[in-house]
């Protein structure tokens, strides 16, 4: 876990937090959460679902309570939340429950987070988005190329992180995780025996990318909401694929590394994860 909790550029600033965590009481818990995986569209999902009337978050996408070590106390994560008196406002202008959602993707990979989760918040959903693990990889290592905390290219990158070599120096060093996020029979396990397969909900993160209106109606079904006919598309934190054959080396090894991961996820989640050329 991440030894302390950072600030983030979309922190409400210090005396608003202190007013929400003096009225954390009167604030309620997350009935879903995105648990990941990184580049997987989980921004994508969040703003879709908040985008609904009857659909809430909390004052930042990502709250960041079940990754940090130790973790705050609960009335911590509540003050991220909406109050009662919110959803009370909405259920009266909207006619319906409104149901409040946060989405960390880091969750699926942070030991002990499935357990926590499952303790505090026992009524709760935790959704999972699962990408072609080879495209999972990629996309992350060119998100971190394109922010700047990454500078070796994407073999060097993923040998680095075999090797152990942490991502900067000093006490903002990380370990490199482009293998390890995308590892997802490595991760599953640990949330399904702490949820059970009836609170772990899975999608295939290209369906998103392709029917956003059908997965965000699987979403809002499990959350107990009718499904919506349209939505406004956007994909806020997408990278540029440069083109396919850019690392199509690199690209053919991933592939088959991960074969056991498509497999296996297929297994544990029912999700296929095979390119649609393999699975016809």
């Amino acid at each position: 876990m991440a030894p302390s909790r950072a600030r983030f550029e979309d922190d409400p600033p210090p005396w608003v937090m202190g007013l929400r965590r003096r009225t954390a009481a009167l604030r309620v818990l997350p009935d879903l959460v995105i648990i990941g995986a990184m580049r997987c569209g989980t921004t994508m999902l969040h703003d879709l679902l908040v985008g609904s009337p009857h659909i809430l978050g909390g004052a930042r996408k990502e709250v960041h309570h079940f990754d940090r070590e130790p973790i705050s106390d609960l009335d911590d994560y509540r003050a991220w939340f909406p109050t009662r008196a919110e959803l009370a406002l909405r259920t009266l202008r909207h006619g319906v429950q409104p149901r409040v959602v946060e989405a960390t993707p880091s969750y699926l990979l942070v030991p002990g987070a499935a357990e926590s989760l499952a303790r505090d918040l026992p009524a709760a959903t935790a959704v999972v988005l699962l990408r072609h693990p080879t495209d999972r990889t990629i996309s992350h290592w060119r998100f971190l190329t394109r922010i700047g905390r990454e500078h070796l290219d994407l073999g060097d990158a993923l040998a680095a992180e075999e090797a152990g070599e942490p991502l900067g120096s000093g006490r903002s060093s990380r370990p490199r995780t482009y293998l390890a996020r995308s590892r997802y029979e490595e991760q599953l396990p640990g949330w399904l025996d702490a949820l059970g397969s009836s609170r772990l909900a899975a999608l295939r993160s290209e369906d998103l990318f392709t029917d956003p209106n059908s997965a965000l109606n699987q979403v809002r079904a499990v959350l107990g909401l009718r499904p919506v006919d349209s939505v406004v598309i956007y994909r806020r934190n997408a990278t540029r694929d440069p083109g396919a054959d850019e690392h199509a080396a690199v690209r053919a090894d991933l592939d088959d590394r991960y074969a056991v991961t498509i497999e296996r996820t297929l297994e544990l989640v029912g999700i296929d994860l095979r390119r649609t050329s393999q699975a016809a």
